[in-house]
């Protein structure tokens, strides 16, 4: 299989990533041979340092070839959105035969599971089998802005959990070591194949059975060799695994769990009890070497990280423990499945009651965006790591260099952010609360699409952006959360055309907005299919409604739908059309509706998230960023659970204005370059 892999590799290639990735896990390896038994003269203190410098490296790397997707080279598969486990080999590729047993076991558990509320419930499942399908997605958010996404599914840690249950409950049987070495192996191998080979499941067990082999044989291996052999293996069995974020973190957070966690703690407990000084210098370790990785796709710091960690830790043992019992029940026959996922979801949903932290002021700290950002980061986290590790002159000197790179690089990156947008932004979604106020531009020509409920938000954001003349101005329909603020937009502007829907609407904004416009002399067109024109340099055309509505049942359902051709970016609005509309538009002009070969896809998601959707429409577009212009804490739910669940199936970012406030979007090298200004 390995070969096979390697033979793939290289025909695709992309064989040097892999390779030099592999060639870094050696080298690692060679680093912790030499901190725990020098054979070449290497001082032991500077074989540490070593060591964490090359994993810190090796962190760095991986952000580079995850996050800034490196694809111009070839070395890297473009990802859009990430999942701490994401890379699973299937099954069927890691055994080569049927788990049907296995399978219709967790399907049984899955059926009989109870639990206090929905997303403890999910919680269970999760931790327990792996399986993250039932999590909600309000709540797969909120464990994400807390860096708690690695307790929706299983992790290193619960292999850790699962393994230490079966010694601790074979220490009471009289057997041999080499029994119970056999033993703990199997347990070990039956949970992967239940929850699935998943890069950090597999490194975590990797390293496992080393531990376990050499302590068979009678001999100790120290547990950063283990974890740079486990790193090895993984490579050269599933070279295709290089560039996972799930295998990154869990190398980065359990090397600075054997490296940094022992020197916070000497530091910590003469100040604080014992139990809170060990937990916390795992935790601060662990949170200090993933967040170069983790940085890039929160958007900022994550301020209640810690606490939330330090808080939800203690729980997931309990819960694993009953899960995996609950689902022992379940392959057995037992009626015992529904108290024990109900007792672990007693713990799970304190876990749920936790990431309430991530709806608090200020949940995520700005941060420096790209290269400037990583820089920034990995800084931080050099400068820390060698502060907690020593207080000699050298080990201050390189602190204090790398930490006027942090504030060169900070402040470079801030002077950019006080004049956000940067300068060669494509779309903004303007903050305007529950409404639309998406803006376009290419070249020099501006497009605005809506104006919000209220005149001073798309006022305030146009000004923020210096923009005096809109050259087309779209209406796509005549509800106060999409037209109500237009007088803000007109104030002190000159706009060339006004294109409104011709679906007849005899509210009285309707006629106001016609009025206004009459007013300040905007020439009016009708946008039905198929006008198109342009921008700039690029091309618009409108997709839905049809000539004079027809189809048409209600204002939503006339609202405008287009598609922007940019330079190197597509951008597909859909108004408030529903899925009734959605499938007209796909039954008529599906050919508007194909998107660019190579080029990322924004969708600016209809009605602002509803779960009045056309699921098949978007699953064949399968867009980089799902745009949600939608207002903070909407009285109407949105955006539904169902829509976001959508999106996050099909990988894309979701971008969202009720979280991170006015986004911008623009394409710089190939790659989608983000910003906003983010709430407080």
């Amino acid at each position: 299989m390995a070969t096979a892999y390697w033979l793939k590799v290289c025909s695709d290639g992309l064989g040097f990533n892999y390779v030099t990735t592999t060639i870094g896990g050696l080298v690692v390896l060679f680093i912790a041979l030499q901190v725990t038994k020098p054979r070449v003269e290497i001082p032991r203190r500077y074989g540490k340092f070593l060591a964490s410098g090359i994993f810190v490296t090796l962190c760095v790397v991986g952000a580079a070839l995850s996050f800034f997707q490196l694809s111009n080279l070839g070395l890297v598969e473009h990802q859009t959105s990430w999942h701490p486990n994401s890379g699973d080999i299937s099954p069927g590729q890691f055994n080569g035969q049927s788990l049907k047993a296995i399978i219709e076991a967790k399907q049984n558990f899955m059926s009989l599971a109870t639990g206090i509320s929905e997303d403890a419930r999910a919680l269970v499942m999760g931790l327990s089998i792996g399986d993250d399908s039932l999590f909600s997605a309000s709540t797969s958010e909120k464990l994400k802005v807390l860096s708690l996404t690695h307790l929706s599914a299983v992790s290193g840690s619960n292999c850790a959990i699962v393994l230490g249950g079966v010694l601790l409950l074979l220490k009471r049987f009289a057997i041999s070591r080499l029994a119970r070495s056999a033993i703990a192996l199997a347990a070990l191998v039956g949970y992967v194949l239940v929850v699935g080979p998943q890069p950090s499941v597999l490194r975590s067990a990797i390293m496992a059975t080393l531990v376990i082999l050499a302590l068979a044989s009678g001999r100790k291996l120290p547990p950063l060799i283990a974890l740079a052999w486990s790193v090895v293996i993984v490579l050269l069995v599933w070279p295709l695994m290089a560039g996972q974020l799930g295998l990154l973190l869990s190398v980065a957070a359990t090397a600075a769990i054997l490296i940094l966690a022992p020197r916070l703690y000497a530091r910590l407990r003469s100040k604080l009890p014992k139990w809170l000084a060990a937990s916390l210098s795992v935790t601060l370790a662990a949170q200090l070497w993933c967040l170069p990785l983790l940085q890039p796709i929160q958007g900022g710091l994550p301020t209640y990280a810690v606490l939330a960690n330090l808080l939800a830790e203690p729980l997931v043992a309990p819960i694993t423990v009953l899960g995996i019992l609950g689902l022992i029940a379940a392959a057995l026959g037992l009626p015992l499945v529904g108290p024990l996922t109900f007792f672990a979801s007693v713990p799970a949903q304190a876990i749920v009651q936790i990431s309430a932290l991530a709806d608090l002021p200020a949940s995520t700290l700005w941060w420096p965006t790209g290269l400037a950002g990583l820089i920034a980061i990995c800084s931080l986290v050099i400068a820390c790591s060698l502060l907690t590790a020593s207080r000699t002159r050298s080990a201050l000197a390189v602190s204090s260099v790398l930490l006027v790179t942090l504030g060169i690089t900070a402040s470079t990156s801030a002077a950019s952010f006080v004049s956000w947008p940067s300068r060669d932004w494509q779309v903004v979604a303007c903050d305007v609360g529950q409404g639309d106020g998406i803006v376009v531009r290419s070249q020099k020509a501006i497009a605005l699409i809506d104006v919000g409920r209220d005149p001073k938000p798309i006022d305030e954001c146009l000004r923020h952006l210096q923009i005096n003349t809109i050259d087309l101005l779209v209406l796509t329909h005549f509800d106060a959360d999409h037209v109500a603020g237009l007088a803000g937009a007109l104030r002190g502007r000159r706009f060339t055309l006004a294109m409104l829907t011709p679906f007849a609407d005899e509210r009285p904004l309707a006629a106001s907005s016609k009025e206004l416009l009459r007013e300040a002399s905007v020439k009016v067109v009708t946008g039905e299919c198929c006008l198109q024109g342009r921008l700039g340099a690029a091309t618009w055309q409108v997709v839905e409604p049809e000539s004079r509505a027809r189809g048409s049942e209600d204002s939503n359902d006339g609202s405008i739908s287009m598609t922007f051709r940019l330079e190197g970016l597509d951008l597909f609005t859909f108004a408030d059309l529903g899925e009734r509309g959605q499938m007209r538009a796909v039954e008529y002009h599906a050919h508007l509706l194909n998107r660019r070969q190579n080029v990322p896809l924004v969708v600016k998601v209809s009605h602002h998230g509803s779960s009045d959707q056309y699921p098949e429409l978007f699953e064949y577009l399968k867009p980089e960023i799902a745009l949600f212009s939608v207002g903070l804490k909407n009285s109407y739910g949105h955006p539904t659970e169902r829509t976001l669940k959508l999106f996050e199936n099909l990988s894309s970012r979701i971008l969202r204005t009720d979280h991170q406030g006015s986004i911008s979007i623009s394409v710089s090298g190939g790659e989608l370059v983000i910003g906003s200004t983010g709430r407080s």
